[in-house]
């Protein structure tokens, strides 16, 4: 729960230090352009990268990027993102496409700097599944429940935080994805955050 608040702390009101003054150096790879996760780890000042086999990580004190070449799992603080296109591999570096790069990394690295965006005071949670949807199962019980129960505290303190919140359901109830989408859009200055669980 505490990492989900401080994860929503960021994403509301930035922690972003000032970066270096470093400019992306674009690579083409089918049609489309790339920047080399060194690049990446330069401009963010998180100290290089490190690679193990396969994966890599990207961190300093504050901030960490971390996945796997060939694959779009994408954690950004140890949040999961899927990216539009693999991390791949070009001249031996590793590499994420520059739409990725600009509407993804840059948004939740840095949120302070999107242009236009209005100051966020409302908070949809999103609990996933319900009703005949139980989503995943275990011996302790099924994902829709524990989605619920993480949107009630959640909402509760943000709404000691002073923020309006909306729950997509507030109970065990089946809601089709577009009806959670139509739901949303009706909140100008949101933040939409669905709840899951594997």
């Amino acid at each position: 729960m505490r990492a989900l608040l401080a994860i929503l702390f960021l994403l509301l009101f930035g922690a972003s230090p000032a970066f270096a003054a470093t400019e992306w150096k674009l690579l083409k790879h089918e049609g489309r352009d790339y920047v080399t996760l060194e690049n990446v780890a330069e401009f963010y000042q998180l100290g290089g990268v490190r690679r193990t086999s396969n994966s890599f990580t990207m961190r300093n004190e504050m901030r960490s990027l971390r996945g796997e070449n060939g694959s779009a799992e994408f954690f950004i603080n140890n949040l999961k993102f899927i990216l539009s296109y693999p991390v791949t591999e070009l001249n031996g570096k590793l590499a994420v496409s520059r739409m990725d790069l600009t509407k993804l990394i840059e948004p939740v690295m840095r949120p302070n700097r999107i242009k236009s965006a209005g100051l966020v005071d409302t908070v949809i949670l999103d609990a996933g599944h319900g009703g005949s949807d139980n989503g995943a199962t275990s011996p302790y019980g099924n994902e829709k429940t524990y989605a619920l129960d993480v949107a009630l505290r959640a909402r509760a303190q943000l709404k000691a935080a002073g923020f309006t919140v909306h729950l997509s359901r507030m109970g065990d109830e089946l809601v089709p994805l577009e009806d959670r989408a139509r739901f949303a859009s009706r909140f100008p200055n949101a933040l939409f955050i669905a709840i899951h669980f594997n």
